[in-house]
């Protein structure tokens, strides 16, 4: 009887093991390549800027007056910035629209519909997101 069954046994018993060793070390590997976001994305400008001109510090061992005249520089950026946005946004808004209305001519009725809600459903994350 040994001889019948002891075999086999022994086989898959084997087999049985290696699978979980590959299972185990497989899963290992894919959770250290896993993202794992320890630090949050700023999600002010003034936050992102302290980040950054902190980390700027840091790796570049800054005075403080060098750190006082790039924060300076940072904040002249941002306003150059955020007037041009100012003057191109209602020329993206055009061109956005633009492109909602030739997509929406393509679709049957019923996909119409659906895309509105779509469109809609975006439109509130990115005023959620502050975009």
């Amino acid at each position: 009887m040994w001889k019948k069954y002891g075999r086999p046994s022994i086989y898959l018993t084997i087999v049985f093991l290696c699978g979980l060793a590959v299972g185990g070390f497989g899963y290992r590997f894919y959770e250290l390549k896993s993202v794992s976001a320890s630090a949050p994305v700023p999600r002010s400008p003034e936050e992102w800027k302290r980040r950054h001109l902190q980390e700027l510090s840091d790796r570049l061992k800054l005075t403080a007056d060098q750190r006082a005249k790039i924060s300076d520089v940072m904040d002249q950026t941002h306003s150059e910035i955020r007037a041009f946005m100012d003057r191109t946004r209602p020329e993206m808004d055009r061109i956005q629209e633009t492109q909602y209305a030739r997509v929406k001519a393509l679709l049957s009725p019923q996909q119409a519909v659906e895309y509105d809600k779509f469109h809609a459903e975006r439109e509130k994350r990115r005023a959620l997101a502050g975009r």
